[in-house]
Order: structure tokens, then sequence, then C-alpha cells
């Protein structure tokens, strides 16, 4: 029998914080590994570090969220070439098992022109208002980027990829992952399966190279005849209404479809490899916005 909502027990939630200001020196490697967490990065103009880290438990029962609360464990090592941050977790001998729910919630502010590597399982990340050198590698949660500029390498599996405004050297490895992208420029490489990718820019992208298996591709740009394509889906199909003559490359045979567009001077190239799926080429329609689809299920 379900219970009215009042007779159900209240989640009790029970909550540690810690707060530090560190000192950055541009030869610092900023590095976060993290397991359910949420880590939110933010870019600011201060040399150094400034981390609000809280431990969370929850259970219906205060003082067994208090005793669990023991189990999730944190650590801050500030050496000259790095300044780690992460959170683990350890049940003392003799301890029954865990019943919380427990989890860590990382908000951090983080210089610009810094470097940074981010490790999370079961967890979100955002990255928002900065620049410089980022390596994200992630499974079973978000990671969400906007507004950011210089080179981000992204390993994600079994996730979400949003990016937004951005200006950078892009490379992204997914398996069973979504990754969707608006405001564009820079370079993007990406190889991905199972998933889907959907991506614009305002004619911003100066190389786009995407191979990838069993995912539908879709590319928008301001002027899409701006750009150079090189089009191959097996077992699949392309749909597009580009303008212009095809190159004699072009081959259609049964399952197999492959396009190539005559190169214009200067023009930067689209590269998009896929298989048994779609690769959809479209003019970006002012006012456009994307939202992620999530192909994560906790």
């Amino acid at each position: 029998m379900i219970l009215p909502a009042a007779a159900q027990d209240k989640i009790q939630v029970v909550t540690k914080t810690i707060q530090r200001q560190i000192p950055w020196k541009v030869a610092q490697k900023i590095v976060f590994n993290a397991e359910k967490a949420t880590i939110d990065l933010q870019g600011w103009n201060r040399n150094e570090v400034g981390i609000t880290l809280k431990l969370v438990a929850k259970h219906p029962n205060r003082s067994v969220a208090e005793q669990d609360l023991s189990t999730l464990r944190y650590a801050i090592d500030v050496k000259d070439q790095q300044i780690e941050f992460r959170n683990f977790f350890r049940i003392t001998e003799g301890r029954t098992k865990v019943r919380s729910n427990l989890l860590a919630i990382y908000e951090v502010r983080i210089p610009q022109n810094s470097q940074i590597s981010i490790n999370n399982r079961y967890g979100n990340i955002f990255l928002n208002d900065w620049q410089g050198t980022a390596k994200v590698t992630a499974s079973f949660g978000e990671v969400q980027v906007n507004n950011v500029q210089g080179n981000l390498r992204m390993d994600v599996n079994y996730g979400d990829i949003l990016m937004t405004q951005i200006n950078a050297d892009v490379s992204v490895d997914t398996k069973k992952t979504n990754i969707t992208g608006s405001g564009l420029a820079g370079t993007l490489v990406s190889n991905s399966s199972y998933g889907e990718i959907d991506i614009s820019t305002q004619n911003q992208l100066t190389k786009t190279a995407i191979d990838a298996s069993r995912t539908k591709v879709s590319f928008a740009a301001t002027d899409p005849i701006a750009y150079y394509y090189i089009l191959e889906a097996s077992a699949g199909s392309i749909q597009t209404a580009l303008p212009g003559k095809r190159s004699e490359g072009s081959i259609i045979l049964g399952k197999d479809t492959f396009e190539s567009y005559e190169h214009q001077a200067n023009q930067p190239t689209v590269f998009i490899k896929t298989s048994y799926n779609t690769i959809n080429i479209n003019k970006l329609e002012k006012n456009a916005k994307k939202t992620a689809r999530s192909s994560y299920r906790p």
C-alpha cells in the first residue's frame, strides 16, 4: 500500500562543508578525482582556487545519515606542480553496509589560463566562463560547458555533452553519449559510437572531423555552402539540400552512401562519417536553441 505523502518518512539531509582559498601558480595543474560528485567550475580573475566542498548524506533516519557520512572522505593535496581535490569512500572494519545516499558537491572558482583535469564517475560536471586547457574524463553523467576558450579534451561514456558558445580546439571521444553543441568556433574532432551528435556554428568552425559509428550526425551552419563537405554513411543515408555540383567521387551503392562536393579556395572542411544511421546538413535558423537529449539513465 502506498501511504499518503504526509505519512511517508521525510528524508533527512546531513551536510559537512569545507571551504578553502588556495594560492595558485601558473605552473600548477588543478586536478579533480571524484566519484558520485557534482563538480561546478567557474572561471575568475584571481591567482587562487576558491572551493566550497559539501559532503552530503541522505536517509530517512538522521542518525543513520550521520553515521554513513563518516564513510565519505575527501583530500586536498597542494604541491608545487599540482593542486588535487578528491573524494572517496572508506568503510571502517566492522561497519555494516552504507544505507544512505552519499554525494559530494564541488563549487569551485578557478583562475583563467590555467590547466585542469577532471575525472568523475556517477555525477555531473559544469564548466563556465573560463579559458585554458582542460581534460575531462566522465562516465554516467552530464558534462555541460559554456563560454569556454582554449583547448578542451573530453572522454565521456554513458552520458551527455552540452556545449554552448565555445571557441576552442575540441577533441571528443565518446560511447553511448549524445553530443549537443551550439555557437561553436575553432575546431572539432570527434570519435563517437552509439549516440547522437547535433552541432551548429555561425560559420566559425575552421575544421570539423567526425568519425562515428551507429550515430546520427547533424551539422548546421548559418551559411552551409561556405564549407567543403566529405560525407560517408555506411548502411545509412545522407540528407542535405546543399546547392552546387558534387564531385566525381560521389557514390551511392546499395546501402553505402558517399558524397564529396567540389572544393572552393579557402573553404574549411567538414568530414563526417557514420554507419547505420543518417547524416543531416542544414542551414542554421536564427534564434535556434539546442538542448541536450539524454542518453544516460541512472
